[in-house]
């Protein structure tokens, strides 16, 4: 995550798609129910962390916490995936962006969406 120069109090990954035929994610929390990723620390609250297996979909929160909480500003690492290949093929790893709406993958100052791109990737595995 790279906010330029912007303060943000939360930042929404709702939701990061995969192909389940082709990759696994890798549980981060085996103690607790569900399969997880690995959250950052750039806020002190991890709202939502949920993958939904069968449909290769990774929903993930981390916020400020209210009230004035601490704003995080610079470059840093929201969160960690680790895939598994289940097989052969092309991978697309994809977020769903809106600039300017609340409801997808988004980065915020609390009212309004400051998330202005997304990259995208593809893995390939032969």
């Amino acid at each position: 995550l790279n906010t330029g120069g912007q303060p943000i109090s939360a930042v929404d990954v709702f939701s990061l798609r995969y192909n389940p035929n082709l990759l696994q994610v890798v549980d981060a929390n085996t103690g607790r129910s569900g399969v997880q990723i690995t959250g950052g620390s750039l806020f002190a609250i991890e709202a939502f962390n949920l993958v939904d297996t069968a449909a290769g979909k990774i929903m993930f929160a981390q916020t400020a916490p209210a009230g004035g909480g601490s704003a995080f500003n610079g470059t840093g690492t929201l969160a960690t995936v680790r895939f598994q290949v289940l097989a052969a093929g092309t991978a697309a790893v994809t977020f769903d962006f809106t600039a300017g709406s609340l409801t997808d993958c988004n980065v915020t100052t609390g009212t309004s969406d400051l998330l202005t791109s997304v990259t995208n990737l593809s893995l390939i595995h032969i």
